[in-house]
């Protein structure tokens, strides 16, 4: 198979987000214990820990909702149209086996985020996934011509939008 999509950050920018969340979990568990066994008032302790682990919860459930479609990478075997998604997840990564058929459905999106920035993905639906898949895509990236065959109409779509083509 032929690596036509990868997201090389991707991985490491979530697994190490999701540690210091979970650090930041454990300390306020610790928190928790220190004001529980401390002899005098620790109302601080208890607001430190709640805060802690609050916080925490929240994180990771960003962090989890926002990650759970993004693609980090997409192999594809054009001979046999068996392809290969690996997705991020905190244990393991999880791979979508599929043909050319089970993904479809191409399509161009823009999020637009704080201050007007603009972030690029190609969504496609996978037959194995209940979700659309995320691919996200950078101007100056290098897009595969076998990628370019299999959502020619978004990546056009995409070129456009970030002003890497001009028709």
């Amino acid at each position: 198979m032929t690596r036509l999509y990868d997201n090389p950050g991707l991985s490491r920018r979530l697994t190490i987000s999701a540690v210091v969340l979970v650090a930041a979990a454990l300390y306020g568990l610790w928190e928790l214990w220190a004001a529980a066994a401390a002899t005098d008032n620790a109302t601080t302790g208890y607001l430190f820990g709640i805060a802690f682990l609050g916080g925490a919860a929240y994180g990771l459930q960003q962090v989890l909702a926002e990650a759970r479609d993004l693609v980090v990478s997409f192999e594809f075997d054009p001979a046999t149209g068996r392809s290969l998604t690996t997705l991020w997840r905190p244990l393991a990564p999880r791979r979508l086996a599929a043909i050319r058929d089970d993904i479809a459905a191409w399509r161009f999106h823009i999020k637009v985020g704080r201050r007007d920035a603009r972030t690029y993905y190609l969504f496609a639906d996978h037959a194995a996934h209940p979700r659309p898949l995320q691919f996200e895509l950078r101007p100056g990236m290098t897009i595969a011509d076998e990628f370019r065959r299999l959502a020619p109409q978004a990546i056009g779509e995409f070129e456009r939008a970030a002003g890497l083509q001009t028709n």
